[in-house]
């Protein structure tokens, strides 16, 4: 999606990134546009978005596509399937959650590719079952269940995050997981 917008090369990843997208679309009829102007933050029909990206440009900043399809990387001026990788079971769950924080990051885009990034950080070095969002999530479920304090919470997460490798994601504080938490809508 480097390619100069004028080449063959970039109509065919913009005609092979429609397909992946609209194959993997809930809603066939409006997709979030990619462009570098909407930064997937809007929705569109596959024709208005196929404008976007020859007008506006694909934005670089989106290499995995989470809202288009299973993590696909976007290498230099053409789109690259990576290596199959097992089935995440927290992928879908966790794009639900970050759709929902969407509404909370309307008025800062920016802010929201931040925490979209940090959410899809896997919860250390090489989990392939749950990000760092979705473990705090299943975690925060657990203190809701089980009626749990705060104070009991907070020495969990301590507690859990002493029990996973070195270079773990999994916020530490109650300050931190709340914070989180708040951004999804989960007062």
């Amino acid at each position: 999606m480097l390619a100069d917008r004028r080449s063959k090369e970039y109509e065919m990843g913009v005609e092979e990134f429609l397909r992946i997208a609209l194959a993997n679309a809930i809603d066939h009829g409006h997709i979030r546009c990619p462009c570098q102007k909407c930064g997937n933050t809007r929705k569109f029909t596959i024709r208005v978005i196929r404008e976007h990206m020859y007008f506006n440009g694909f934005d670089q900043t989106y290499k995995v596509w989470i809202w288009h399809a299973k993590p696909i990387e976007i290498n230099a001026s053409e789109i690259v399937n990576q290596e199959p990788q097992p089935e995440r079971d927290f992928f879908g769950e966790t794009v639900d959650m970050c759709e929902g924080a969407h509404e909370h990051f309307t008025k800062n885009p920016e802010d929201f590719k931040k925490f979209m990034e940090e959410a899809e950080k896997p919860l250390y070095l090489g989990c392939q079952k749950h990000t760092k969002l979705s473990g705090l999530v299943k975690l925060y479920n657990l203190k809701a269940r089980h009626g749990m304090t705060d104070n009991c919470f907070a020495d969990m997460l301590i507690e859990v995050g002493d029990l996973l490798p070195i270079g773990q994601e999994l916020s530490l504080s109650m300050y931190e997981a709340k914070k989180t938490l708040n951004a999804l809508g989960l007062k």
